[in-house]
């Protein structure tokens, strides 16, 4: 059975051998050349033979680390793109786990409206939250990272992530009572 992981890439990347190593795998993200950053989701065991080779290989000093996320599901192909900070997203967030601490909404709101995130965030009554969030992409990921290192009294097991369309449908961040 696979089990398939979510990481973050980030080092000095050789961006050829990379293509190269993911190249017809079920490797599925991006590598972002402006900051030397990405996201890869896909087999765990295939995602750590490509690190290896990538750190191994002879022609190459160049050195790579993963970092492990919580949350997987969006991704559907591989690129290597310039620059993906100001692109536009939304997306649908239901995040799973124990929220012992009441302000969790209210925190998140605080992030949202500092990140100019517009969109909603609500408890629902199976205990896990529901949102919907749209900005750019790099303010999006910086809220979704921020809230699966987890925020004192909670416990985040899983996040799950949902690319949708139309990005200008919200005005502001509210919570959702």
């Amino acid at each position: 059975m696979d089990i398939n992981s979510r990481v973050i890439i980030k080092g000095d990347i050789n961006y050829n051998l990379i293509s190269r190593l993911i190249r017809n795998k079920d490797i599925y993200g991006y590598i972002n050349t402006s900051n030397s950053t990405g996201e890869l989701e896909g087999d765990n065991t295939l995602l750590t033979e490509m690190l290896e080779k990538h750190n191994n290989n002879f022609f190459s000093k160049k050195q790579i680390s993963l970092t492990k996320i919580k949350y997987i599901g969006d991704l559907k192909e591989f690129n290597i793109v310039k620059d993906k900070s100001q692109f536009r997203i939304k997306i649908y967030i239901k995040i799973y786990g124990l929220f012992q601490n009441s302000s969790f909404e209210t925190i998140i709101k605080r992030y949202a409206d500092k990140l100019e995130i517009y969109g909603w965030i609500k408890r629902t009554e199976d205990g896990y939250m529901d949102s919907k969030m749209e900005g750019p992409y790099d303010n999006i990921y910086n809220i979704i990272n921020l809230i699966s290192q987890g925020l004192p009294k909670t416990n985040i097991e899983n996040i799950y992530l949902e690319y949708l369309e139309n990005p200008n449908e919200f005005k502001k961040f509210e919570v959702i009572k």
